[in-house]
């Protein structure tokens, strides 16, 4: 497998809910890189231009491609 640093931004939409209900992100993270067959290796909360960061192995670097943001709760800096 090969290792992967990611990094991204909230919305303020994102943002806005989670200062309504807080909620471990890593979990929803977690699930969607194991659901990519791989595994993060961690995941933390960040200051300045990026909100997040996280690094994961992943099987195969075609995959590096797929969006994780999916669910529109994050946006490219």
């Amino acid at each position: 497998m090969s290792t992967y640093l990611f990094q991204g931004c909230y919305t303020s939409v994102s943002v806005a809910a989670m200062v309504q209900k807080p909620e471990d992100r890593s979990m929803v993270v977690r699930g969607l890189v194991e659901g990519l067959g791989g595994k993060l290796e961690g995941f933390w909360l960040a200051f300045g231009e990026h909100d997040f960061v996280g690094i994961a192995q992943l099987p195969t670097p075609k995959r590096r491609g797929i969006r994780l943001g999916g669910g529109g709760g994050w946006r490219r800096p």
